[in-house]
């Protein structure tokens, strides 16, 4: 891909964050067609894959109601795991 391509990919992702936290703060829906970003037709196909491309968890990590993992190293899970069974 292009870096223009990449740029608005990463725009669609961003500006979804965006309408989903002020839908959440001014109690409003989200649009459900992505917003008009570029003229140029395979900018906005990239923009509105970005776009598509949150999910429910995204969102949530976003808005902070879900702690996000902290690692996915299988050797971090075993130190928490001993952390919890372990404790002084």
């Amino acid at each position: 891909m292009g870096r223009n391509w990449d740029w608005s990919y990463r725009r669609g992702r961003e500006k979804r964050l965006e309408a989903e936290e002020q839908a959440q703060h001014n109690n409003a829906s989200v649009p459900s067609r992505p917003p008009l970003h570029s003229h140029d037709a395979t900018l906005q196909s990239y923009f509105n894959r970005g776009w598509k491309s949150i999910t429910a968890a995204d969102i949530h990590i976003h808005l902070g109601l879900v702690k996000a993992p902290s690692s996915s190293s299988p050797l971090d899970k075993l130190k928490e795991i001993r952390a919890c069974h372990f404790q002084q």
